[in-house]
């Protein structure tokens, strides 16, 4: 059986809450920098047979632990990229002001604007589309990683999708 390990970058030195997307030059914090150790150490059991990495500096600072640990070369892929974002380079200050679960509505405020939105996954086309039940729902929505630091360790096994999710302080 073969296992993907899917890992976000530590956390970033941004303390002017700007979005930073895909502009270079954006390091780990010292926590970021903890991050990167705990995960190359957490690493320490696996047989990893390669290092793909995003072009990123904070992705390429997360990975560097990693690759001298297994003593395995870093490959950079530019593939493996943040999404496009028109607010690029611009403060923000975002908060969740309200998150109705049954209807999926969210009340968000962003630089003092409020909006009402609908909770939406790009994930749920693929979902529905591979005609997932609702157990094999949960699970596949519990393996995304929106938090720094998140390891996602996805694999499948005769239709049967499994993953093993830790989050590091």
């Amino acid at each position: 059986m073969a296992y993907v390990h899917v890992v976000r970058h530590g956390e970033v030195e941004n303390p002017e809450k700007i979005l930073y997307g895909r502009q270079p030059g954006w390091r780990l914090s010292t926590r970021g920098q903890h991050m990167a150790e705990t995960i190359a150490e957490w690493s320490d059991t696996l047989d990893l047979g390669a290092l793909h990495v995003s072009p990123l500096q904070r992705a390429q600072e997360t990975a560097t632990p990693v690759s001298q640990r297994h003593k395995i070369a870093i490959t950079t892929d530019p593939q493996l990229i943040e999404a496009g974002n028109k607010f690029e380079g611009k403060k923000f200050h975002g908060e969740l002001v309200a998150d109705n679960s049954e209807t999926g509505q969210l009340t968000i405020r962003i630089n003092h604007r409020t909006f009402q939105v609908k909770k939406a996954h790009p994930l749920d086309d693929l979902i529905a589309a591979m005609g997932l039940d609702k157990p094999k729902l949960r699970k596949l929505k519990e393996m995304q990683a929106p938090m720094p630091g998140r390891v996602t360790a996805i694999h499948t096994a005769n239709g049967k999708i499994h993953n093993e999710a830790t989050t590091y302080p």
